[in-house]
């Protein structure tokens, strides 16, 4: 159909037609499309694969596609598994996968991985309740500029005792993230 396009172009098609972006949402042409991009061994074909089969709620070949995407280092894949173990979507609940998943994601220097882990640890979700590690992961997402970080950050100075003392950091971080959304 359409062997000549590279990967990120085909997936573009897929999301043009998965999301109904100028046209009629058509999930069948998006499977194609993504299909031949994962067919090139491209992690975001198998990742979007893996979101086609959500929405067709065959979690069974989700898995199948996200794992694909993970074993490439596609953070978003290793993340969005982690979710449905936590969450027991078309999966047995299991925190303590859900939490190695994020580890993964986070050894690729993922953001959105950090603010999970940061998550994870602070509430003890699969793993030892640790404050001071989920500050650190916390700090590393804003480090990366990404405004969930930045705000988790910020919450997290604003409930330290010694806030009152200095609130100035708290606040700083609170400002940058309502500056960015």
């Amino acid at each position: 159909m359409n062997e000549s396009l590279n990967p990120k172009a085909l997936n573009d098609l897929g999301d043009a037609c998965f999301y109904g972006v100028n046209r009629p949402v058509n999930l069948e042409l998006a499977y194609s499309y993504y299909k031949q991009a994962a067919d090139k061994d491209n992690p975001v074909g198998y990742y979007n694969l893996g979101n086609y089969f959500i929405a067709k709620k065959d979690y069974k070949q989700a898995i199948i596609n996200y794992e694909k995407s993970k074993a490439f280092d596609y953070s978003p894949a290793a993340i969005t598994l982690a979710k449905m173990y936590q969450n027991g979507d078309g999966v047995k609940k299991n925190k303590k996968k859900a939490y190695k998943y994020l580890v993964n994601a986070a050894k690729l220097n993922d953001p959105d991985a950090f603010n999970a882990l940061g998550d994870c640890l602070m509430k003890g979700i699969g793993c030892q309740k640790n404050s001071e590690e989920a500050i650190l992961f916390y700090q590393k997402s804003a480090d990366l500029n990404n405004p969930t970080g930045q705000l988790n950050v910020g919450i997290y100075h604003l409930s330290q005792k010694d806030y009152k003392k200095n609130p100035e950091k708290a606040k700083a971080y609170r400002k940058e993230y309502y500056q960015k959304n």
